[in-house]
C-alpha cells in the first residue's frame, strides 16, 4: 500500500470544513438552445472571404513566384497594380489586377 501524503490529508480536512459556495447562492441560467441569425451568418461569411483573399494575395506575394509578382501589364507601362474591390461591388473585398495607366 502506498503511503498517504500528510499535506494531502490536511488539505482534504480543510476543504471539507470550508463553505465552497461562497455564502450566497447564485441562480445560474443554462443555455439550452442555440440559434444563429442571418446577420451573424452574413458577417461570418464576409469575414471568411476577406481573410481568404488576404491570405491568397499574401501567399502569392511571398511565394516562389514573388519575383514576377505582380505580372507586367500587356500595355508595356510596368507592372499591374493590385486593387481591392470596394463595398457595393459584386465581389467586394476581392483582389484583382489593374493596368497602371488606367488606374
Amino acid at each position: 500500500m502506498m503511503p498517504v501524503d500528510p499535506i494531502e490529508e490536511m488539505m482534504d480536512a480543510e476543504l471539507a470544513d470550508e463553505d465552497l459556495t461562497g455564502g450566497d447562492q447564485v441562480e445560474v441560467e443554462l443555455i439550452d438552445d442555440i440559434e444563429s441569425s442571418s446577420e451573424w451568418n452574413l458577417f461570418r461569411e464576409e469575414m471568411s472571404i476577406s481573410m481568404f483573399n488576404q491570405y491568397e494575395a499574401r501567399t502569392v506575394m511571398v511565394g516562389d513566384n514573388s519575383v514576377n509578382y505582380p505580372p507586367n501589364c500587356c500595355c508595356g507601362n510596368g507592372k499591374m497594380l493590385i486593387k481591392c474591390a470596394k463595398d457595393g461591388s459584386n465581389h467586394h473585398g476581392r483582389y484583382y489586377y489593374k493596368c497602371p495607366v488606367y488606374s
